[in-house]
């Protein structure tokens, strides 16, 4: 038979070949050889191919039971992936709360040392007007003892200039 003649090539080669007949057949092959070595018939075993069947429904099974766990930690990482995000996101609005917070700290700071300033500049004022009202008190008195002066000095200037005149008379 044509597919004898190609299995007798393999045995030249291989002491056992062994060929899938149907889905649910497989043959195996042997030479056997006499006394002298030489092959006279070629023994074939035929085997139904239970085992191969049920490794394809295994195989389907295993299939399936990798699409599922696959499946499943395709949904585990995602959801992982999910949380890294949002604790991502989460982390990145506290630094800029914290930036925020360090910003106005800063300007709050900045205003307090101004707000210092002005009540230093404010009492620096009010001393200064303080002693302007007192020097321009003193200059009024001043003013006002010159003027008293003026006027005692005046007749008595007027009495001395004019005393020699009047002994004189």
């Amino acid at each position: 038979a044509p597919d004898l003649k190609q299995i007798a090539d393999r045995l030249k080669q291989e002491a056992i070949v062994v060929q899938p007949l149907s889905d649910d057949l497989v043959a195996g092959y042997s030479l056997i050889n006499d006394i002298d070595g030489k092959p006279i018939f070629v023994l074939q075993a035929n085997n139904s191919r239970l085992i191969y069947q049920q490794g394809l429904v295994s195989l389907r099974y295993l299939g399936i039971t990798l699409s599922i766990g696959g499946a499943l930690a395709g949904l585990v990482i995602w959801r992982l992936f999910q949380q890294s995000v949002h604790h991502l996101a989460e982390r990145e609005r506290i630094q800029q709360a914290l930036q925020q917070e360090t910003i106005l700290r800063q300007a709050d700071q900045k205003y307090r040392e101004k707000a210092e300033e002005l009540g230093r500049t404010l009492r620096e004022l009010r001393q200064t007007q303080t002693q302007l009202i007192q020097n321009e008190k003193m200059s009024s008195l001043g003013q006002l003892v010159a003027g008293i002066a003026h006027e005692i000095n005046n007749p008595v200037g007027f009495i001395a200039g004019n005393i020699d005149y009047a002994e004189s008379y």
